[in-house]
């Protein structure tokens, strides 16, 4: 849902349909790959979260694999402190109980970069009943931007 970030909620320049909007900022004009706007993530402070995320109801037992799509910039990514903590995209899985079953991300994003294409096969836990994509900069500094955020299922 609005993986083009056009939509905002009424009165305010939050993202209609993400959560945990961190470090976030909106914008628009003609740099826009795709529409009229896009979202940049700026972080300075290695290990401090710079991200949005998305939940969505998913059954392991149907759907076996995921697209995971977008265009992704990037200016002077550098790991945070630990290895983990990198410029990424990613899709969280959970059990029916809402317990972690797994992660995957596409892209360990560094360095400075124009637009460019991203698109990965995420493979669906046969438990997953739920699960949450982010995207950002999960400790890392620097600045990305997102665009035509997609997620679709990959063959069965």
């Amino acid at each position: 849902t609005n993986g083009s970030f056009e939509e905002t909620l009424p009165d305010t320049e939050m993202l209609a349909g993400w959560y945990h909007q961190r470090q976030l900022t909106l914008e628009s004009g003609r740099g826009a790959p795709d529409g009229h706007r896009f979202v940049t993530f700026r972080n300075f402070e290695a290990g401090r979260g710079a991200h949005a995320a998305q939940a969505f109801a998913i059954d392991g037992r149907h759907t076996r694999n995921l697209r995971l799509s977008g265009l992704v910039r990037g200016a002077d990514l550098r790991p945070g402190t630990d290895p983990h903590m990198i410029a990424t995209a990613s899709i969280a899985f959970y059990d029916k109980e809402r317990r972690p079953i797994g992660l995957q991300a596409v892209g360990d994003w560094r360095g400075t970069f124009a637009w460019t294409g991203f698109s990965g096969r995420i493979a669906v836990p046969n438990a997953a009943r739920e699960a949450v994509v982010q995207i950002g900069l999960e400790g890392a500094t620097g600045t990305a931007s997102f665009d035509r955020l997609a997620v679709v299922p990959d063959g069965f």
